[in-house]
Protein backbone atom coordinates (compact mmCIF):
# COMPACT_ATOMS: atom_id res chain seq x y z
CA UNK A 1 0.00 0.00 0.00
CA UNK A 2 1.48 3.32 -1.12
CA UNK A 3 1.29 5.52 1.98
CA UNK A 4 3.79 7.97 3.37
CA UNK A 5 4.00 5.88 6.56
CA UNK A 6 5.10 2.82 4.59
CA UNK A 7 7.52 4.96 2.61
CA UNK A 8 9.07 6.37 5.80
CA UNK A 9 9.34 2.96 7.45
CA UNK A 10 11.01 1.47 4.38
CA UNK A 11 13.26 4.52 4.06
CA UNK A 12 14.33 4.14 7.69
CA UNK A 13 15.57 0.63 6.98
CA UNK A 14 17.22 1.66 3.72
CA UNK A 15 19.00 4.76 5.07
CA UNK A 16 19.80 3.64 8.62
CA UNK A 17 18.04 6.70 10.04
CA UNK A 18 15.13 6.49 12.46
CA UNK A 19 11.71 7.22 10.97
CA UNK A 20 11.31 10.22 13.30
CA UNK A 21 14.54 11.68 11.92
CA UNK A 22 13.32 11.31 8.35
CA UNK A 23 9.88 12.77 9.07
CA UNK A 24 9.93 14.81 12.29
CA UNK A 25 6.66 15.66 14.00
CA UNK A 26 7.10 19.35 13.22
CA UNK A 27 8.28 18.88 9.67
CA UNK A 28 8.50 22.44 8.42
CA UNK A 29 10.64 21.46 5.42
CA UNK A 30 8.26 18.72 4.18
CA UNK A 31 11.21 16.86 2.66
CA UNK A 32 9.71 13.41 3.31
CA UNK A 33 6.50 14.45 1.57
CA UNK A 34 8.48 15.74 -1.43
CA UNK A 35 10.40 12.46 -1.69
CA UNK A 36 7.22 10.42 -1.34
CA UNK A 37 5.52 12.48 -4.06
CA UNK A 38 8.57 12.15 -6.32
CA UNK A 39 8.71 8.38 -5.88
CA UNK A 40 4.98 8.04 -6.50
CA UNK A 41 5.07 10.28 -9.59
CA UNK A 42 8.06 8.52 -11.18
CA UNK A 43 7.39 4.85 -10.45
CA UNK A 44 4.87 2.57 -12.15
CA UNK A 45 2.02 1.65 -9.79
CA UNK A 46 2.61 -2.10 -10.13
CA UNK A 47 6.28 -1.72 -9.14
CA UNK A 48 5.37 0.47 -6.16
CA UNK A 49 2.73 -2.03 -5.05
CA UNK A 50 5.26 -4.86 -5.37
CA UNK A 51 7.80 -2.87 -3.33
CA UNK A 52 5.41 -2.13 -0.47
CA UNK A 53 3.82 -5.60 -0.48
CA UNK A 54 7.26 -7.18 -0.27
CA UNK A 55 8.27 -4.80 2.54
CA UNK A 56 5.08 -5.29 4.53
CA UNK A 57 5.27 -9.08 4.27
CA UNK A 58 8.83 -9.46 5.53
CA UNK A 59 8.91 -11.80 8.52
CA UNK A 60 11.67 -11.78 11.13
CA UNK A 61 14.65 -9.43 10.98
CA UNK A 62 13.51 -6.44 8.91
CA UNK A 63 17.00 -5.34 7.87
CA UNK A 64 17.94 -8.81 6.67
CA UNK A 65 14.57 -9.14 4.92
CA UNK A 66 15.00 -5.84 3.09
CA UNK A 67 18.50 -6.87 2.03
CA UNK A 68 17.45 -10.28 0.70
CA UNK A 69 13.95 -9.62 -0.61
CA UNK A 70 14.23 -6.05 -1.87
CA UNK A 71 17.84 -4.95 -2.41
CA UNK A 72 18.86 -8.24 -4.05
CA UNK A 73 15.82 -8.27 -6.36
CA UNK A 74 16.62 -7.03 -9.89
CA UNK A 75 13.66 -4.63 -10.14
CA UNK A 76 13.00 -3.71 -6.52
CA UNK A 77 16.71 -3.41 -5.71
CA UNK A 78 17.25 -0.74 -8.32
CA UNK A 79 14.26 1.21 -7.03
CA UNK A 80 15.37 0.82 -3.40
CA UNK A 81 18.86 2.10 -4.24
CA UNK A 82 17.23 5.07 -5.96
CA UNK A 83 15.27 5.80 -2.77
CA UNK A 84 18.53 5.76 -0.80
CA UNK A 85 20.18 8.11 -3.30
CA UNK A 86 17.15 10.40 -3.17
CA UNK A 87 17.39 10.72 0.63
CA UNK A 88 21.14 11.30 0.56
CA UNK A 89 21.41 13.69 -2.39
CA UNK A 90 17.95 15.16 -3.00
CA UNK A 91 18.14 13.94 -6.59
CA UNK A 92 15.78 11.63 -8.47
CA UNK A 93 17.81 9.46 -10.83
CA UNK A 94 15.64 8.50 -13.79
CA UNK A 95 14.98 4.76 -13.74
CA UNK A 96 12.43 4.33 -16.46
CA UNK A 97 12.35 5.22 -20.17
CA UNK A 98 11.95 8.94 -20.79
CA UNK A 99 12.98 9.95 -17.27
CA UNK A 100 15.90 12.24 -16.57
CA UNK A 101 17.89 12.88 -13.42
CA UNK A 102 16.84 16.04 -11.58
CA UNK A 103 17.20 17.83 -8.26
CA UNK A 104 13.84 17.39 -6.53
CA UNK A 105 13.88 20.87 -5.01
CA UNK A 106 16.28 23.31 -3.37
CA UNK A 107 14.91 22.18 0.00
CA UNK A 108 15.58 18.54 -0.86
CA UNK A 109 19.12 19.39 -1.94
CA UNK A 110 19.99 21.34 1.23
CA UNK A 111 18.43 18.64 3.43
CA UNK A 112 20.21 15.70 1.77
CA UNK A 113 21.56 13.24 4.34
CA UNK A 114 24.97 13.34 2.69
CA UNK A 115 25.70 16.74 4.26
CA UNK A 116 24.95 15.46 7.74
CA UNK A 117 27.12 12.39 7.16
CA UNK A 118 30.02 14.54 5.94
CA UNK A 119 29.67 17.11 8.73
CA UNK A 120 29.42 19.74 6.01
CA UNK A 121 26.83 21.94 4.39
CA UNK A 122 25.79 22.24 0.77
CA UNK A 123 27.67 24.69 -1.41
CA UNK A 124 26.01 28.07 -1.21
CA UNK A 125 23.97 27.25 1.89
CA UNK A 126 24.96 27.37 5.55
CA UNK A 127 23.20 27.83 8.85
CA UNK A 128 26.47 28.89 10.54
CA UNK A 129 27.05 32.40 11.85
CA UNK A 130 29.38 34.76 10.03
CA UNK A 131 32.96 33.59 10.50
CA UNK A 132 32.05 29.99 11.40
CA UNK A 133 34.69 28.81 8.97
CA UNK A 134 37.45 29.97 11.34
CA UNK A 135 36.71 26.93 13.57
CA UNK A 136 37.50 23.36 12.60
CA UNK A 137 34.38 21.42 11.59
CA UNK A 138 32.94 18.91 14.03
CA UNK A 139 32.52 15.50 12.54
CA UNK A 140 29.33 13.61 13.32
CA UNK A 141 29.49 10.55 15.55
CA UNK A 142 29.64 7.43 13.43
CA UNK A 143 26.98 4.96 14.48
Amino acid sequence: MNTIENFINLSAVLTGYEAIELKPKNDTQQVAQKYFDTLTKNTPVDVLNDLYNTFLNIKGDITDGVLKQILQDATLGQLARNIIQMWYTGIWYGLYPGQMDYVISSTAYTNGLVWKEMGAHPMGFSEGNFGYWADAPQMPVIK
